[in-house]
């Protein structure tokens, strides 16, 4: 009989089942506990805020530039402290990075020309993307829900979702508590449940050849779990569906605009959707009737995400209009949440405002500026750091833009992480510490 201590491969199955045991256990304790940032802008309903503090004294730890990590979307962290990132440049995102918290990859994930979306960690460790593919013949990419391992990056689930594929750069998947899933991918709402079978799915109209743009955005969970909250992106108004049952509570037919904004649910049920077209933020009550709306003028909020501090402040970033200088700055404003009246703002002198912020147990608001700095201040608008994490241009040259681009920082057990670069060279994935 072989003796098994002596076989290297029931170590390294002990191994690993130690790790899962311990994952596990990890998992099911307060996430402020160990740390994890599990959801694009923390939780499922996106508001940004989370109990881990961030660096007071910046300095970077490290960074991961030895592969090119698209810019376009933001890591999760998991309760061990594994970073979740995406290889690419642009849109072309073809690969699923794990990085450990020392900045070392531990495990890549990739299939053929499949490109990944915006990944999703539940807390019983799967980590989930949306990814597209061009099937062997027609011309449209198709959609699928990809569930890897957390662990290993081995494939635990691909479920082909729809015949056309959403825009990748935008968010799509948001998972409950008890790691129900639901994914806007195209065409289609779908809900699975934690077990991996259907719960339901909602099919939205097809658009004119099979190109569907307006149903391209992930939903938002309210804080009670019952609702999800849907932006149709382009004139298709917002949509609350029952999330155990997908149907449709009630449709605001507002021709709201969007690029990549989603809806945000604040504690008190509160729906926050910024609108391009009519240069405002707008607060609808859980029913969807109006509770307040802030108009923003000569800003635009594109590309803009609500996000709620400790004490209910609403915090929102807007691009000044100016289309023919692309790094023309903006402001971050905190708004009241009874009223929408402005309590202050903060001016960003230069480039793009895209970067979704993340507030810190303290109430301390970070943010990503197209310039290639992180900024933070309190709660009550004091600039407290300004850290270049990207590229000062040569002297008498423009700044470089979109450096930091759709990326916001996540902040877990002390670092804060974030996605700096360009689209045509790629970006790095940044650790900051405290000194």
């Amino acid at each position: 009989m072989n003796n098994l201590s002596e076989n290297p491969l029931f170590h390294e199955r002990l191994r690993m089942l130690i790790e899962r045991v311990l994952l596990l256990c990890l998992v099911f304790l307060p996430l402020t506990a160990h740390g994890a940032w599990l959801n694009f802008r923390s939780n499922p309903q996106h508001t940004g805020r989370t109990a881990e503090i961030g660096p007071e004294k910046p300095f970077v730890k490290w960074r991961l530039d030895k592969v090119t990590i698209m810019n376009n979307h933001s890591p999760v962290v998991g309760p061990d402290g594994t970073v979740y990132t995406l290889r690419g440049i642009g849109y072309l995102n073809d690969a699923v990075y794990a990085v450990k918290p020392d900045g070392t990859v531990k495990w890549t994930y990739s299939k053929g020309d499949m490109n990944f979306g915006q990944p999703e960690l539940s807390r019983s460790g799967t980590l989930y993307t949306l990814a597209s593919i061009k099937p062997k013949t027609g011309s449209l990419k198709e959609g699928y829900l990809i569930g890897l391992d957390a662990l290993s990056g081995d494939l635990k689930t691909e479920r082909k979702l729809s015949d056309i594929s959403a825009d990748l750069w935008t968010p799509h998947i948001v998972i409950d508590s008890k790691d129900n899933v639901f994914v806007g991918a195209a065409d289609i709402l779908y809900a699975m449940n934690a077990d991996g079978t259907k719960r339901w799915s909602y099919k939205f109209v097809t658009g004119e050849k099979g190109n569907n743009p307006e149903y391209s955005i992930g939903p938002t969970l309210s804080p009670d779990e019952k609702t999800l909250y849907y932006y149709k992106r382009f004139d298709g108004g917002v949509m609350a569906l029952d999330s155990a049952t997908g149907k449709v509570m009630w449709h605001d037919k507002s021709p709201y605009l969007t690029d990549i904004s989603i809806p945000t649910a604040g504690p008190d049920g509160t729906i926050y959707i910024p609108d391009a077209k009519t240069e405002a933020l707008y607060a609808l009550k859980p029913d969807g009737t109006l509770k307040w709306k802030a108009v923003f003028e000569g800003l635009r909020l594109f590309n803009s995400n609500a996000t709620i501090g400790i004490d209910g402040t609403v915090y929102i970033e807007a691009e000044r209009s100016i289309p023919s200088v692309g790094n023309a700055g903006g402001k971050i404003f905190a708004l009241s949440q009874v009223d929408g009246k402005v309590k202050w703002s903060y001016d960003v002198k230069a480039g793009t405002l895209a970067s979704p912020m993340a507030i810190d147990g303290k109430g301390n608001i970070y943010y990503g500026t197209g310039d290639g700095h992180i900024v933070c201040f309190n709660s009550e608008g004091q600039l407290l750091w300004r850290f270049l994490v990207g590229v000062l241009p040569k002297k008498g040259g423009r700044v470089e833009e979109f450096q930091i681009h759709m990326s916001g920082p996540v902040i877990s057990d002390g670092t804060l992480y974030i996605i700096v670069g360009s689209y045509a060279k790629g970006g790095a994935l940044v650790a900051i510490g405290s000194r």
